[in-house]
């Protein structure tokens, strides 16, 4: 390959990852731990520091960012289109995007792309499900790294762990040739002369309320969530009864004795899944599931540890009905030396427990 044909690919797959300011956990909250987008990327092109940012002149392109971060504030602007791509196909067939050796290929932008709702989507429309496999030709590619093959197989384990009944998944096809190029159109040329260098974002630590209701308006779900549990929803019958969190994309909460009901790490959960209500007598911590990302930045907030993080495997379809769970039910009391009402576990408010402790 020229050169030039080399430096014109290596910008023109730059153009499909798109970076959401607002859904970002790590900009959002700074004791977040969330670190999921650098650990996949195989060329360190995404920084954490001083806010996300993504240098597109390292940037392949894989995708693989998309695939793990909990919050969908790295997405692949075609991802939704896989989707349509599929009804009507008797063989269905997952390749990247380099690969032209069948216009009819549902064509990644890298097979380390494939999740389990790819695979049940294209299971819902056909029998036979391909996978276009050459790992000779994949070594030659920027986006190649040597956990590729692993990494989809363990998401084709993953799927099929889910499911009650069998579905097999083939590798390549014979009759298929193993052509490999990039072809350009002249809107490719556009973007290829037009594209920016780096998209950054840096929000504050936790926004006013105000702000923070209208976020959670306008983000609600991500749209790889949605069409996550739209399908999952379809499929229910054909599903293991129980999954665990990780398969669900989400997590289950419960708030520990050392909760004093400040409401923190509810105004750092930017869908909705955590919400705190208080009426003067008593305060309630309500929860649900389905909004839940599994990000855990409401956890990385609390510096007290009253909130954590348990392993229980959610019941699929009552988890598919998005309902509310009290995982907070705790009433003021008042303190039994200063008379203040408190949410502590303590006989004491906090300032009178923090007393007696200096006194001893």
């Amino acid at each position: 390959m020229l050169l030039v044909d080399h430096l014109m690919s290596k910008w023109l797959e730059a153009k499909r990852l798109k970076v959401d300011p607002q859904r970002c956990v790590r900009t959002r909250n700074r004791f977040s731990a969330c670190s999921k987008c650098t650990d996949a990327c195989p060329v360190s092109a995404i920084s954490l520091e001083n806010g996300l940012s993504v240098n597109e002149d390292v940037c392949s392109e894989c995708m693989r960012c998309t695939t793990v971060c909990p919050s969908e504030a790295l997405y692949d602007e075609k991802y939704l289109s896989y989707f349509s791509e599929m009804p009507s196909r008797e063989v269905i067939s997952f390749s990247c995007d380099h690969d032209r050796s069948n216009e009819s290929h549902i064509r990644l932008a890298c097979l380390s792309q494939l999740d389990s709702a790819l695979l049940m989507h294209a299971f819902n429309n056909s029998s036979h499900v391909n996978i276009q496999f050459h790992e000779e030709k994949c070594k030659q590619c920027s986006k190649y790294d040597e956990k590729l093959w692993s990494s989809f197989n363990e998401t084709i384990k993953r799927f099929k762990s889910m499911c009650t009944r069998e579905n097999e998944v083939t590798f390549n096809n014979i009759n298929h040739s193993e052509k490999m190029e990039r072809s350009y159109t002249r809107r490719d040329l556009i973007t290829f002369f037009s594209k920016k260098a780096t998209n950054k974002v840096v929000t504050p630590l936790i926004p006013a309320e105000e702000e923070i209701e209208n976020l959670r308006v306008s983000l609600k779900k991500g749209p790889m969530a949605s069409v996550y549990h739209r399908i999952l929803d379809k499929n229910k019958n054909s599903m293991h009864s129980y999954q665990t969190s990780e398969k669900l994309k989400t997590m289950q909460l419960a708030f520990t004795e050392t909760c004093n009901g400040c409401g923190a790490c509810s105004r750092v959960c930017t869908t909705g899944a955590l919400k705190f209500t208080d009426d003067d007598e008593v305060v309630k911590g309500v929860f649900k599931p389905m909004l839940c990302n599994g990000c855990e930045s409401c956890i990385d907030l609390c510096r007290i540890n009253g909130l954590e993080k348990i392993e229980n495997d959610f019941e699929l379809k009552q988890f598919l009905m998005n309902q509310e769970q009290i995982i907070l039910y705790r009433e003021y009391k008042k303190c039994a030396k200063c008379g203040t009402l408190h949410l502590s576990s303590s006989a004491y408010c906090e300032d009178c427990e923090g007393n007696s402790r200096m006194t001893l």
